[in-house]
């Protein structure tokens, strides 16, 4: 899989949005109070992002990017594909350059996040995790990572897609739902942060299709990861939570209109496994999840993910539509293998 994200740049496009918006917006709108806040935003960023290596004295070896989400207790996120075993002899530069190693709490394939722990209290600056279900397309975002051996760089860009799936076979993920993203990213910016215009943490930057970035790269989402890393955390591995929906299937815009649906959106169910929590909350064939505790399915991969933020025992609530109905559901989800 190639995995690596990060950016550089503000598009020349990115630019010339912001500027149209400005020329045809209200007189008060300044250009370059707007480029003064996106400094501030991506300083903010840089702080809280760190530089993964195996010798801190040569920027050729840089192999990923990470980012602290609790200075205190010294905890980093980054990508599994980058860390790879938990006897990684890591070395973690900050953004002030001081050097210290790292010690790998846990990592989980099927999500790619993986989680590292440095000396308590050695960072100074940590980034908060934000909401990625309510972001876009069009969204604008700020990734950050050191690409092609660029420590520290940023790249300003908008959010192009949700819910894509990337994995080539064979690969070990087993949450497909990727935020998509048209900023600048390489090697050497996986595990980097994608971070909102409020500075927020959306997602853990992660791939790129080929060999070379061509102009679409991809974020684990918030809402995936941040369960996955509390999970490292607390248990070195990753809780699975299950539902019991054994097949589904996109929902075609043809099927939409002869089920009644204004759009094309949720899971159609194909089966449903016996003794589950679904077949128990009353799941059958036919019916199709539209949402997730009030939070709406894109479809078949965004439903997988959707229980994967979700921790065995949660209670869930699945809006249903069933015969032209929408019915409510309610499952208590289980666990199942952490792979």
């Amino acid at each position: 899989m190639n995995t690596r994200v990060c950016l550089v740049a503000l598009p020349a496009s990115a630019a010339l949005i912001l500027a149209l918006g400005a020329a045809q917006g209200p007189p008060e709108a300044d250009l370059a109070a707007i480029s003064d806040a996106t400094a501030v935003l991506a300083l903010r960023a840089l702080q809280g992002t760190v530089r993964l290596s195996q010798d801190p004295g040569l920027q050729s070896t840089v192999f990923g990017s990470g980012f602290v989400v609790d200075a205190t207790r010294g905890y980093i996120v980054t990508n599994e594909h980058v860390v790879r075993s938990v006897d990684a002899n890591i070395t973690v530069t900050l953004y002030d350059g001081r050097h210290v190693q790292a010690d790998v709490v846990g990592t989980d394939p099927g999500t790619d996040i993986a989680v590292l722990r440095i000396l308590p209290g050695f960072a100074r600056q940590q980034l908060a995790w934000g909401d990625s279900d309510a972001l876009r397309p069009g969204h604008m975002v700020l990734a950050v990572g050191s690409p092609l051996d660029l420590t520290g760089s940023t790249s300003l860009g908008i959010v192009g897609g949700l819910g894509r799936e990337i994995a080539d076979p064979g690969e070990p993920l087993v949450v497909q739902d990727f935020l998509q993203l048209d900023a600048f990213i390489d090697h050497g910016s996986s595990g980097g942060p994608l971070v909102d215009m409020r500075g927020q943490v959306m997602g853990v930057n992660t791939a790129i299709r080929g060999n070379n970035w061509q102009g679409i790269g991809y974020a684990v989402p918030a809402a995936i990861a941040r369960r996955v890393v509390a999970d490292l955390i607390a248990y070195g591995e990753v809780r699975r939570a299950y539902l019991g929906v054994s097949e589904t299937e996109d929902v075609t815009a043809r099927y939409a209109e002869l089920a009644g649906l204004e759009r094309p959106f949720g899971a159609r169910v194909k089966e449903v496994a016996d003794g589950s929590p679904a077949q128990t909350a009353g799941l059958r064939r036919g019916d199709v999840i539209l949402t997730v505790n009030g939070k709406e399915v894109l479809g078949r991969a965004n439903l997988i993910a959707r229980v994967n933020a979700l921790a065995p025992e949660d209670k869930v609530r699945l809006g249903v539509w069933r015969d032209g109905k929408l019915v409510t559901l309610e499952a208590v989800l289980t666990t199942r293998n952490p792979r």
